[in-house]
């Protein structure tokens, strides 16, 4: 498709348009990274106006990052390295698919992408070489792209991606580079084209020398290029290190009573932590020392927070056992990340699969193509510059998805085999320890089974000597 010079305006104006929408991503995505702390600081900073109050507040955060921890425990699908091959087995092209895959780092980005597609639903890869002459791969977070679809037959299928390169100041100094597979432009947020930059290109007119967009774009959505966005994951994850935060700066606060006094002139003859003077304006002044004792209602607190992390695993996918009472106001942070850590993977991530899997078909077509221009263009070195043969087709086979279950939830299982009679020891330590050697497990089997006949000894030496009491005492 050719993006023509009277198009780029269109295009700016909706990049334009939407950068509110991308600010609220990019949020999300820093939240996610681990800017957790600004974050939530900012949401205190907007519902407590007191100095005071937000510098205890700011003292007492709790900056969990629950939405990381949720999002690497349900984005499953390249766990285990997938299996890709050339389909025709050609030795050279073999060869020369597994030197790009280790160029490129490419599970890493596939894992990565899968991530951002747990939290945003939409993923997009762009495929470059660098200035080493080496084929690349990196995984864009999406706040700084903007997919467009023109094509009314396949809407979900972008073939115009604008990388939103800056967006800052005013839109005279941005810059956006717009791409397809026919051209490429520098242009601002007005839609007037960078003219330094493209003849520094020296590419004045526009075209993608490439031929191919070099970018793979997925979304969950059959109507269009940007799918609705899901924030309830966000969000939570936002409240809940709060409500810790309330949870612990209300704990401070009940530890010990406010006194006040009324009409009460002088020093007060003990060392309270907080002292009010207050007069007494009508009638007869009598003087009075009293005491508040603030509560908080830390129960009730604790069970919305239990109820904000069951419905979190839930939207997920994930299951976990019962939470309810678990947590107490020093051990809730820790409770949180336990209740994450021992859920269950119970959903189908088969759909998943399938859109990694188009991904990758397309991925590695557009690979094929861009290999021809790059060398063409002197831009690979090396083997990289190497070409692959007109029947090459990559051929991916990703892991089967599994259930992921709890390590107490594999331990019952393994029980219920082995007193069943349906299993060995050696089998089910297997199972439960897939990283250790054939030596390391044989050496655990030999400790478990020592340890059991010394427990079976001990406790048969402590029946006998029972009974050696009981009998001395007939005597």
């Amino acid at each position: 498709m050719i993006v023509s010079r009277e198009m780029l305006a269109d295009i700016a104006k909706i990049a334009v348009d939407q950068k509110a929408f991308k600010y609220a991503e990019s949020q999300k995505y820093s939240f996610y990274s681990g800017a957790t702390l600004e974050q939530i600081k900012e949401r205190i900073i907007k519902e407590f106006k007191n100095p005071d109050t937000k510098h205890e507040l700011f003292n007492r955060l709790c900056p969990i990052n629950i939405m990381r921890k949720i999002i690497t425990k349900s984005a499953r699908i390249y766990i285990e390295p997938p299996l890709r091959k050339d389909a025709t087995d050609n030795e050279d092209d073999e060869a020369l698919f597994s030197l790009y895959q280790d160029s490129m780092a490419i599970n890493r980005k596939m894992m990565t992408s899968n991530r951002l597609y747990e939290i945003f639903k939409k993923f997009i890869i762009e495929l470059y070489p660098d200035g080493m002459g080496m084929p690349r791969a990196r995984a864009l977070p999406p706040h700084t792209i903007i997919a467009l679809s023109y094509n009314t037959v396949s809407e979900n299928v972008p073939d115009v991606i604008v990388k939103l390169v800056k967006i800052t100041g005013s839109p005279k100094e941005w810059e956006l580079h717009v791409w397809s597979d026919e051209s490429f432009w520098v242009i601002d947020g007005e839609g007037h084209i960078n003219t330094t930059k493209m003849q520094a290109l020296d590419n004045p007119e526009g075209a993608n020398k490439w031929g191919v967009l070099p970018f793979v774009y997925k979304c969950d959505s059959e109507l269009g290029v940007e799918p609705i966005p899901e924030d309830a994951l966000y969000e939570c994850s936002v409240k809940i290190p709060i409500l810790l935060t309330d949870l612990s700066f209300g704990a401070k606060y009940q530890a010990w009573s406010l006194i006040y006094t009324v009409n009460a002139g002088g020093s007060i003859p003990t060392n309270p932590n907080t002292v009010v003077h207050l007069e007494q304006k009508e009638g007869e002044p009598t003087p009075s020392i009293n005491k508040l004792d603030p509560t908080i209602q830390i129960s009730e607190t604790l069970k919305l927070i239990e109820a904000q992390i069951s419905y979190l695993l839930s939207t997920r996918g994930l299951k976990t056992s019962s939470i309810s009472g678990q947590f107490t106001t020093t051990t809730a942070e820790s409770g949180i990340s336990k209740a994450i850590d021992n859920s269950s993977l119970i959903e189908d991530k088969k759909n998943d699969q399938q859109i990694f899997l188009e991904a990758e078909e397309e991925m590695w077509d557009k690979i094929n193509l861009l290999n021809k221009a790059w060398r063409m263009q002197g831009l690979l070195q090396g083997d990289y510059s190497k070409e692959f043969s007109a029947t090459f087709k990559a051929r991916v086979i990703l892991s089967e998805p599994k259930v992921v279950m709890s390590e107490s939830e594999q331990v019952d299982i393994s029980i219920k085999r082995l007193e069943a009679g349906l299993s060995t020891l050696k089998m089910e330590l297997k199972q439960l320890y897939p990283s250790l050697t054939g030596a390391e497990i044989d050496e655990l089997e030999e400790q478990i089974k020592e340890e059991s006949a010394s427990d079976v000894e001990a406790l048969n030496n402590q029946f006998n000597d029972e009974d050696n009491v009981d009998d001395g005492a007939k005597d």
